[in-house]
């Protein structure tokens, strides 16, 4: 069964647990007791004793890391992997102390910030538009002139019905008998007319 290596963290605190141990312990005792506390096999808990007796002031805990990935051009990676290279440091390690510099940086003076966001080739670009829209002018509703005289016309339909006039006839934008009823009568699937 294949353990995972422990993180820098996890390191750091079993090396100032030995440190701590063999301040009353034998070496050997040392290995017991980290091999109990942290569940480490004998080798392993050897290996903290071996870096806690070379270091007695112990090491310093670092933080947890986590991925996080950035697109950068590539003469500026270039130039990270350089620095990296020279110093003897990941590339990893440089990027964080050049964050690390920046944000302290940051903090002395406040910097204007600016968010631009602009979605090229989005598929839900449309519908993130027609979202922000409604959302800065909300829909109103209100009565307008077609839907007044649909209203009238509803109203001179029951009018007529209750006369016990034809509906509708005379009433409307229309020449009457132009978009009337069509004639009742069976379908006849057939045209009217042949085509020459």
């Amino acid at each position: 069964m294949a353990v995972r290596r422990a993180y820098a963290d996890e390191y750091a605190v079993r090396v100032n647990r030995a440190v701590e141990l063999l301040v009353d312990r034998s070496p050997a005792d040392a290995v017991r007791a980290l091999q109990a506390e942290h569940l480490l096999s004998e080798r392993q808990g050897r290996r903290y004793v071996n870096v806690a007796l070379a270091r007695p002031d112990g090491v310093v805990v670092p933080e947890r890391t986590a991925v996080f990935t950035v697109r950068l051009a590539p003469s500026l990676i270039a130039g990270l992997r350089e620095v990296a290279r020279s110093r003897g440091m990941t590339l990893s390690a440089v990027v964080a102390d050049a964050v690390r510099v920046y944000l302290d940086r940051a903090g002395e003076r406040p910097v204007a910030r600016r968010v631009e966001v602009e979605f090229v080739g989005d598929r839900l670009a449309d519908a993130r538009l027609a979202q922000a829209y409604a959302a800065l002018a909300p829909e109103r509703r209100g009565v307008t002139d077609n839907e007044r005289r649909d209203d009238e016309r509803e109203q001179h339909r029951r009018d007529d019905f209750a006369a016990g006039r034809p509906v509708g006839q005379g009433r409307g934008d229309r020449r009457p008998g132009v978009l009337g009823s069509p004639a009742s009568g069976a379908d006849d699937p057939e045209p009217d007319r042949r085509v020459a």
